[in-house]
């Protein structure tokens, strides 16, 4: 796959199959390497299983059953990593399922127009408690199985290290979700999204940006 041809084939060397002493030695040592490599291999493995084992707790489902759907989620750029995962919403629906492929794989039964495939792994599915919608929910809008934020309102303006930026709350996330976001930036990603024209007229307490700068005249003494 990364040099365009097949590997080399490693031929298990047998005793005697070489009569030049130097080139037996070598085949030796380098089976003796490849054989400690395998079982440092196969220590790693266990030693990773053993990890995933003390925190796993197996999860099962059944066709009928109603589930929450986890999907990834864009993060907004200003938002710094320690606080993306706390404030983003995670699961969404719920749905049903309709078809289990496998232990670990399940096909839902997604809203119309979705532009999802309908199988998900059972690592982003949560069993659903509670009276089940007649229908199922509307996704948020995905790209690539991720979630796009989608602004609903822009609250106010500021003067952040010369850059002006927009407070901007997001459509399904709570206010404490509102992010600032670089004006220019924010205007390319949604050439769309009307902006009012008294936040881009007053930035805050910055009244002057957006306005001509007019030198005051010097007193002059009489």
């Amino acid at each position: 796959m990364v040099y365009g041809r097949d590997p080399p084939v490693l031929r298990t060397y047998d005793s005697g199959d070489i009569r030049v002493a130097a080139v037996a030695q070598t085949m030796e040592e380098r089976d003796a390497f490849l054989e400690d490599v395998r079982l440092r291999l196969e220590q790693a493995q266990a030693v990773a299983k053993a990890t995933y084992d003390r925190s796993h707790r197996p999860i099962q489902f059944e066709v009928g059953d109603w589930v929450w759907l986890r999907l990834h989620n864009r993060p907004h750029g200003s938002l710094p990593e320690s606080a993306r995962g706390k404030l983003r919403q995670r699961y969404f629906g719920p749905y049903q399922i309709t078809e289990k492929i496998n232990a670990v794989a399940f096909r839902l039964a997604l809203p119309p127009g979705s532009r999802l495939h309908n199988a998900f792994h059972v690592g982003l599915l949560k069993k659903f408690v509670g009276q089940p919608p007649e229908l199922p929910p509307p996704l948020p809008p995905t790209h690539n199985g991720a979630i796009i934020a989608v602004p609903s309102q822009a609250l106010k303006t500021r003067l952040y290290r010369g850059v002006r930026q927009i407070l901007v709350q997001w459509e399904g996330l709570p206010p404490s979700s509102a992010s600032w976001e670089d004006l220019l930036s924010f205007q390319e990603r949604y050439p769309s999204f009307q902006l009012e024209d008294k936040l881009l007229l007053e930035g805050g307490r910055d009244v002057m940006w957006g306005k001509h700068y007019v030198r005051r005249p010097k007193n002059v003494a009489g």
